[in-house]
């Protein structure tokens, strides 16, 4: 059964949770679709968990279990050392693979988003070190979704942006606030096609050449 809201994965560095939280501080109770963030570690200095969550607790973000049902407006948090997917409305968690090069639950996450729920997914990459999500959000792309990326100059760690970037499947390059309002508007007016059109609402088809800048 195909989902009646759009899913958004965020990819982001568990050493830098800012551009999560200015995101969250924007998005939250603004949108009906539901997030689903992972944090890479390649970062030198990564949060301990309970700092993470402290972060972004007042925006209801919870951690993640197998096996749980997607809910509009509702948030997840990969849990430590975990690979997350999508099995139709439900995220599976499964052990982070060790050795045979960087860990990339980004790109793992965003390949499923786009198989799973295709036109219906939005992959988003944050400030970190690395490639994690730049592939992800080409398997996005590649299947009708929409793709942000934080602009690299308001980036902390601009690594995992640019790398992103440099894939060419970028819709918008924005700061992490801006990405929050950008998102708000594409999913409002893919709930005003469902009312006209009497379909589930699809975020990709309420992306026009017209809605993306460029870089700020």
């Amino acid at each position: 059964m195909s989902l009646t809201f759009p899913v958004v994965a965020i990819a982001s560095d568990a050493s830098d949770t800012q551009p999560v939280v200015e995101l969250l501080s924007v998005w939250s109770g603004k949108s009906a679709a539901a997030l689903v963030i992972v944090q890479s570690l390649q970062g030198q200095r990564p949060k301990p968990r309970d700092s993470v969550m402290a972060d972004l607790g007042e925006f209801s973000v919870v951690q993640a279990h197998d096996g749980v049902e997607l809910e509009a407006a509702h948030a997840y948090l990969a849990p430590p050392d975990s690979n997350l997917s999508f099995a139709g409305e439900r995220i599976c968690v499964t052990p982070r693979p060790r050795g045979g090069g960087p860990e990339l639950p980004g790109d793992a996450l965003m390949r499923s988003l786009a198989e799973v729920h295709s036109t219906n997914g939005v992959g988003v990459v944050l400030s970190g070190a690395g490639t994690d999500g730049a592939q992800g959000l080409r398997a996005i792309r590649e299947r009708g979704g929409v793709t942000f990326v934080q602009y690299p100059g308001s980036a902390r760690i601009p690594s995992m942006p640019i790398n992103a970037i440099e894939t060419g499947c970028v819709d918008f390059v924005l700061r992490p606030n801006e990405i929050a309002h950008r998102l708000v508007g594409l999913l409002a007016r893919a709930r005003d096609a469902e009312k006209a059109y009497g379909a589930a609402p699809r975020v990709g088809g309420a992306r026009t050449a017209a809605d993306n800048p460029g870089p700020p």
